[in-house]
């Protein structure tokens, strides 16, 4: 197991990370989510040792390694600068690990051929083994990185951003053989990444790091369905979530958004119960629907744009000054400047204060009249 206790960085008075408490167990993938800048390199690199805390504590597998050199942690590091050494061939790049004199027991040059060989084909670097670093792509060095990090059998991973240049072809691929390969070692892994599908994907639990501190520790399941803030929603939502200023409104309740010209009714799913005054409305696209207006309340919208994917089109609407975003059959023909209707009926909507950091207050649902 791979804790982090009470972990600060302070430089100066700049605070890099603010009390980060974390556990990640044998076998289990933690996903350290958030925007660039939010303190999650900082958080790898205190606990593999290249930085010192300014306070807390790191423990592996019930042992305080807070002061214990990085050489002498056993734990395995993907950085995403790569740091690989440029006159070494590929191989020799990945096969470094296993030629250590800190190896307790090495592994002869055949072993270490036959493992790096597995463990190229696995990231498709395999034809490269014997170029120089400096003749690869950004894409190749990054796979060269992280095949020297699972070539090992360390005590922990830690995998800084491991695949954010590579092609989005080998990028799915990679995230669920990955992830295989990670869990069916039995050791605790850290991954960073600004990309919240992505954190979805590959984590067992995903911690939203905002402006140096974790805004929320959960399951995939509870940190999508149950945000804490408008803030972590947009971390974990892509589509990106729409949010809307407006105001509940009594008796009803009702939601009044700026810009769209009729009051919601709204049931309460669930949480702490709703009062009157303004909020911040999250509507994932994924909730509303463009259609003809014959179900419940509809509103008339602008297309500002629209996005194909291969299974949907995502279309952004105008509402007042406000856009929103609304999932559409694949490939449907809105154009910019159309009019469409925007229907309500059912929508999930997640209220948030627009004070207190924007707290998820409730869970509603557009009901008919």
């Amino acid at each position: 197991m791979l804790e982090l206790i009470d972990v600060g960085k302070t430089y100066g008075a700049v605070t890099a990370l603010e009390a980060v408490d974390l556990e990640v167990k044998p076998g289990e993938i933690v996903a350290l989510a958030g925007p660039s800048g939010a303190g999650k390199t900082t958080a790898l690199h205190i606990t593999t040792g290249v930085l010192p805390p300014s306070k807390g504590k790191i423990k592996l597998n019930g042992l305080d390694i807070t002061g214990v050199p990085a050489w002498k942690r056993d734990i395995a590091l993907v950085q995403e600068s790569y740091a690989l050494y440029p006159h070494f061939t590929v191989f020799d790049n990945i096969a470094f690990p296993l030629r250590s004199p800190n190896v307790g027991s090495p592994a002869s040059e055949q072993q270490i051929a036959d493992r790096v060989e597995s463990i190229a084909g696995l990231v498709e670097i395999g034809h490269l083994l014997q170029n120089r670093i400096q003749h690869l792509s950004g894409g190749q060095r990054q796979r060269v990185a992280l095949a020297r990090a699972l070539v090992r059998e360390p005590k922990a991973f830690l995998l800084d951003e491991p695949i954010a240049h590579l092609d989005a072809k080998l990028r799915y691929w990679l995230q669920g053989e990955l992830r295989r390969r990670l869990v069916a070692t039995g050791k605790p892994c850290l991954w960073t990444t600004p990309d919240g599908r992505e954190a979805l994907s590959v984590a067992d639990r995903i911690a939203v790091i905002l402006e140096s501190r974790v805004a929320q520790f959960g399951t995939p399941e509870e940190v999508f369905l149950n945000p804490a803030t408008a803030r972590v929603a947009e971390v974990v939502s892509e589509p990106p979530i729409s949010l809307l200023s407006g105001i509940v409104e009594s008796p009803g309740p009702q939601l009044r958004l700026d810009g769209v010209p009729i009051p919601l009714p709204l049931s309460v799913e669930r949480g702490n119960g709703l009062t009157p005054g303004p909020v911040l409305a999250g509507i994932r696209p994924s909730s509303l629907q463009l259609g003809n207006g014959s179900h419940g309340a509809v509103t008339r919208a602008q297309v500002l744009g629209r996005e194909f994917t291969t299974r949907e089109t995502v279309v952004s609407v105008q509402l007042g000054g406000q856009t929103l975003r609304v999932l559409a059959t694949p490939f449907s023909e809105y154009r910019i400047d159309d009019t469409v209707d925007v229907e309500w009926e059912g929508a999930k909507v997640y209220l948030f204060g627009v004070e207190n950091e924007r707290k998820l207050m409730c869970h509603t649902q557009v009901r008919s009249r």
